[in-house]
């Protein structure tokens, strides 16, 4: 989807793989599903904002478990944005442009 609409991406099986890459290179924006095996959303952006702070407020989830209570609490204390499967490529643009001009607001 990212690419039909512009963009440049990598892609990543794991959650370990995306840690890998964050340390080598930087990225405008990650889109992370929120239940992996290995590491979950919630551990991966710990170590993630842990190795890049700046990080933080560019990392979007994906998620299909929009009824659990744990997942919506920890989806409200980052205050980032998130997708709901199934989602529309509109939405996705929405989001992704957000993101992307907040943070470029903020740099």
């Amino acid at each position: 989807m990212l690419g039909l609409l512009g963009y440049s991406t990598t892609l990543c099986y794991s959650a370990p793989h995306a840690l890998q890459l964050l340390a080598q290179r930087d990225f405008d924006l990650i889109i992370s599903d929120f239940r992996m095996p290995k590491m979950n959303g919630q551990e991966f952006y710990r170590q993630a904002i842990q190795m890049k702070p700046e990080l933080a407020p560019r990392i979007v989830f994906l998620t299909g478990d929009v009824v659990s209570e744990d997942t919506q609490a920890f989806l409200r204390s980052t205050g980032n944005p998130h997708l709901s499967k199934p989602f529309q490529l509109a939405r996705v643009e929405q989001i992704v442009a957000q993101v992307l001009q907040s943070c470029s607001a903020n740099s």
